[in-house]
């Protein structure tokens, strides 16, 4: 039984095919709605051009061809496209079916249809219904909630519907005639997934622009809020280029709608230029290339007025030259990576990115090279998109780790003696914050050593202020060599020297102290051919403890003072004071 049923569908579809023809001369290339979850139109449908909206009558008597893929790109052209061709239906039950083109800004779709029965002759013009889809109402008013003009109808069993169908934009624009049918459950699965994608991928934008609006009000990053504008510009573009914005957040803006598509070119490129200016700093590193690409956004500023004011042909064709000027932008930053912008690599890696996708998309438009539907080429683009704004993202990030890296640097040379590389009094006051947070916490004893070189004056003056200074180097060495990783080691001025150290016990710091000052007076300094002697006293004292709590300058005080009785008892030794 089943195989018979076979046989009769077979025999049924043969029929669905050589029927017409038999009947009638002038019947319709066929589709059966049954064969194929979705049908190109490429390669079967019949399409025919002319110069104005005709009426139907006298198309259906006019000279049509076969659409080949090498017809569906017809380049900026404002004439009206007809296609013919019958969808027909085998089954013995009704079929729901969609059909739609692959682009998404396609102003009129005027699509006239009638149901018949096989053997029943081609209807006459007037036997056929109409449904003039447009962008120029309201989404609310389309036959489908879809992205896209959209056409949908059920085919009885056993019969078939055929279809002329002119499509045209009413201002010169690209015109594509790459169309589609589609059974009905195939296309609510696959709208379910397009639009999954869509939510996945206008989310993670969302999330990149939100968060480089934070990093420019927190880091006071202007490059970040550049960003951040060029973020919201790649997602209005692309919510017109894939009919979002239209069918949720526009509705009833036929204005935005139909006159935006340009507008939204030349702000995304004029974004993206100042972007690319502010965070690669081109206006010190390569000056001339700034005032290009600043008159270059002033170019676009100009054509944007002129679309306000209506002109549309001229507008058209510099909204495409500002689309393709951004694929210069790895040249721009390959230029700033060899001038030591290090961040500039992920910058010209991104927009690689961009313009290799773009390019092909381009390829892909003009010639048969490599044959995507605008559909899979649109998604190709904005796949790139995405790689190039996470990595646009990730140059940002490298660039404010860098300017934290400059910035912890600057702090540290600020804080640092640059004869010994030890810290400077600066130094002292957060270093003490710092360990009182600590005993706050453990309970450690924070405890503060003074160190001065005896008679150093009368050193420099026998040796030799380079002398001094070899000395004073050796000193800093000593005490990097004998405290340990977490304690602060300071040249506080001229020869004085402090160590602020946390430790259980105030003998564990005497006994670094101590172990410094031997080894410093055991071991002369060579320098210039002469060993040169020399000792130091030194003062310590308790900072704080669960008895004592002294400020920076109540500590420095009683230290000095430790220090001043070293000094009278003889110097070359330590006092310690608690």
């Amino acid at each position: 039984m089943a195989y018979a049923i076979r046989i009769a569908r077979f025999v049924a579809g043969m029929l669905v095919l050589l029927l017409p023809g038999i009947l009638s001369a002038q019947s319709l290339p066929a589709i059966d709605v049954n064969q194929h979850n979705v049908t190109r139109l490429a390669g079967v449908a019949q399409f025919a051009v002319s110069d104005t909206d005709l009426p139907l009558a006298e198309v259906q008597g006019g000279e049509f061809r076969i659409l080949w893929p090498a017809d569906i790109a017809r380049g900026l052209t404002d004439q009206v496209h007809w296609l013919r061709f019958s969808v027909t239906n085998s089954a013995d039950h009704a079929v729901d079916w969609v059909m739609h083109g692959d682009s998404n800004y396609l102003d009129v779709m005027h699509v006239y249809y009638r149901d018949r029965q096989y053997a029943d002759p081609l209807p006459s013009a007037e036997e056929y219904e109409s449904r003039l889809l447009t962008d120029r109402q309201p989404f609310s008013a389309r036959m489908l909630d879809y992205r896209k003009l959209a056409f949908a109808h059920v085919t009885p069993a056993g019969a078939a519907t055929d279809i002329y169908m002119a499509v045209s934009y009413e201002q010169a624009d690209a015109m594509r005639l790459d169309f589609s049918v589609y059974d009905r459950s195939y296309f609510d699965d696959r709208s379910r997934t397009e639009y999954l994608l869509f939510g996945a991928w206008y989310g993670i934008l969302l999330l990149l622009l939100l968060g480089s609006i934070l990093l420019a009000i927190v880091m006071h990053q202007r490059s970040a809020g550049y960003y951040a504008a060029f973020i919201a510009s790649t997602a209005l573009m692309w919510a017109l280029l894939n009919g979002l914005g239209f069918q949720y957040v526009w509705s009833d803006n036929l204005y935005l709608q139909n006159q935006g598509f340009h507008l939204s070119y030349l702000l995304f490129a004029f974004c993206a230029f100042q972007f690319s200016r502010q965070f690669l700093r081109l206006q010190e590193i390569l000056p001339q290339l700034d005032r290009v690409m600043w008159t270059t956004q002033w170019l676009m500023v100009v054509a944007a007025c002129l679309r306000l004011l209506g002109n549309h042909d001229l507008v058209l064709i510099l909204s495409y030259l500002a689309l393709a000027s951004t694929m210069l932008l790895p040249v721009v930053g390959l230029l700033a990576w060899q001038r030591g912008m290090r961040h500039a690599r992920w910058f010209s890696i991104a927009w690689l990115v961009y313009s290799m996708t773009l390019t092909l998309a381009v390829l892909n438009a003009a010639t048969a090279f490599p044959g995507w539907s605008m559909d899979r080429a649109l998604a190709f683009v904005q796949a790139g998109t995405m790689v190039e704004v996470v990595l646009l993202m990730l140059a940002i990030g490298e660039r404010v780790l860098q300017i934290e890296h400059e910035r912890r640097e600057a702090l540290d040379l600020a804080h640092r003696d640059p004869l010994t590389g030890l810290g400077n009094r600066r130094l002292l006051v957060n270093a003490y914050q710092r360990l009182t947070s600590r005993f706050q916490q453990s309970g450690v004893p924070v405890f503060l050593g003074l160190l001065d070189l005896d008679e150093f004056k009368a050193i420099n003056d026998r040796y030799g202020h380079d002398a001094g200074d070899a000395i004073l180097c050796r000193l800093a060495d000593l005490l990097q060599q004998h405290s340990r990783g977490e304690d602060t080691c300071i040249r506080y001025g001229g020869d004085e020297f402090v160590l602020l150290v946390q430790a259980d016990s105030m003998q564990a710091v005497e006994l670094i102290v101590e172990r410094i000052r031997t080894r410093f007076a055991e071991r002369p300094t060579v320098f210039g051919g002469q060993m040169i002697r020399h000792t130091l006293s030194a003062g310590v004292i308790t900072a704080l403890d669960r008895e004592v709590n002294l400020s920076p300058a109540e500590m420095l005080m009683k230290v000095d003072l430790a220090l001043y009785e070293a000094k009278n008892s003889g110097r070359n030794r330590t006092i310690v004071r608690v």
